[in-house]
C-alpha cells in the first residue's frame, strides 16, 4: 500500500466511526428502563386509584369560560382547545352540559373533535346522542373522534371497519395514470 491508500482508508475509518457514532446505536443506558418501568408502574396506579381527587368547582367554571369565549388576556393563556383537552383529562362530568352545548354551536370540525375526544374521556352517557349525530358529519377525522368516544362510552364499535368495505373509485377509460 501507498500513502495514498493509507490516507484514503484512515478517513473512511474516521468517517464510518463518525457515523456510528451519531447515528445513536450506543447501547441504552442501564438506568433507562427501570425509570420507564418505575413511570408506567405510576401512570397504572394513577389510573387505578380510587376515589377520584376532588376538582374545585370554580376551576372548572374558569375552564368552562375559557372554552366559551377564549383566552381573556392574551396570546400567552390558555385557548379554548387547552381548556377543552383539561376538561376531559379531569373527568369532571359538571363540564358535560357545557361541553355538549360548545359541540353544537361551534362551526369548527377540528374544535369538535377535541370536545368529542374529552367527552369520550369524561364517559358521560349523556353525550351519546351528540355523539352519534357526529358520526354523519362530513369531516372524516371528526367521525373518527365521535366513534371512539361513543366506544368509550358505550363500549360497542360505531366506527366501519374499511378495510372490509374499501371505498372504490370506479376507473373509466377517462382516468390516465
Amino acid at each position: 500500500m501507498t500513502w495514498d491508500y493509507r490516507y484514503l482508508l484512515f478517513v473512511l475509518l474516521v468517517g464510518f466511526f463518525i457515523i456510528f457514532s451519531l447515528s445513536g446505536c450506543s447501547p441504552a443506558k442501564k438506568g433507562m428502563d427501570h425509570d420507564l418501568d418505575k413511570l408506567e408502574n405510576r401512570l397504572v396506579e394513577l389510573e387505578n386509584e380510587e376515589p377520584a381527587p376532588t376538582i374545585d368547582a370554580q376551576k372548572i367554571e374558569r375552564l368552562v369560560i375559557i372554552m366559551k369565549y377564549g383566552p381573556a388576556i392574551s396570546y400567552d393563556q390558555p385557548t379554548q382547545k387547552d381548556a377543552v383537552v383539561t376538561l376531559g383529562l379531569l373527568g369532571s362530568k359538571d363540564a358535560v352540559p357545557a361541553l355538549i352545548e360548545q359541540f353544537q354551536i361551534s362551526g369548527d370540525t377540528n374544535f369538535k373533535s377535541f370536545i368529542a375526544n374529552s367527552l369520550g374521556w369524561i364517559g358521560d352517557k349523556r353525550a351519546i346522542p351528540v355523539l352519534k349525530k357526529a358520526l354523519k358529519s362530513k369531516n372524516v377525522h371528526l367521525r373518527k373522534r365521535a366513534g371512539l368516544a361513543l366506544k368509550k362510552i358505550t363500549g360497542k364499535s360505531y366506527l366501519s371497519d374499511e378495510r372490509k368495505n374499501p371505498t372504490r373509485i370506479p376507473i373509466t377509460k377517462y382516468h390516465s395514470f
